[in-house]
């Protein structure tokens, strides 16, 4: 891979990144917004799943940052849920892009089975992206930085 394929995929990858964060960020504070739970507490009575009010466990103790005042729990919830959501998309079209690009440089055979079981192969890639998505990206970081060194200081470092 060239340095401007390197410096194109980085780009690629954070850019997806903070759309993301943004994406699953956003949506986390519009549905962790604070909600009367008497309709739940109601339909758990009618199932009898439990015999009285106070024996329902609270909300807040089932999730201990919902103690939070609500400014810094809506920070601490956007930024969990945020890069998650970045890491996930990152995740999916890096590995796309990379498994892609390996599946291609095999032989025909490994193509037409990877095209004939393409939901095992996809679910294989997006694993594996998510995995290896952010690695390469340092990995890629590391390489630019090396071939802008001199040579000089390459030779130095050796």
């Amino acid at each position: 891979m060239s340095i401007q394929e390197r410096k194109r995929y980085n780009l690629i990858i954070l850019v997806l990144f903070i759309t993301g964060f943004l994406l699953f960020g956003g949506m986390s504070l519009f549905f962790w917004m604070p909600r009367d739970m008497s309709f739940h507490y109601e339909v758990l009575l009618e199932q009898g799943i439990y015999e009285d009010i106070e024996s329902i466990p609270e909300f807040s103790d089932v999730l201990p940052f919902e103690q939070l005042p609500t400014p810094l729990r809506q920070l601490v919830i956007l930024t969990i849920y945020g890069l998650g959501g970045g890491w996930f998309i990152t995740g999916m079209v890096g590995g796309f892009w990379l498994g892609l690009r390996f599946i291609m440089k095999q032989n025909k055979t490994v193509v037409i089975l990877a095209c004939v079981f393409f939901m095992i192969t996809w679910v294989v890639i997006m694993y594996v992206g998510i995995f290896v998505t952010i690695p390469y990206a340092i990995y890629n970081v590391i390489k630019i930085r090396k071939e802008k060194l001199s040579p000089e200081v390459m030779d130095w470092q050796i």
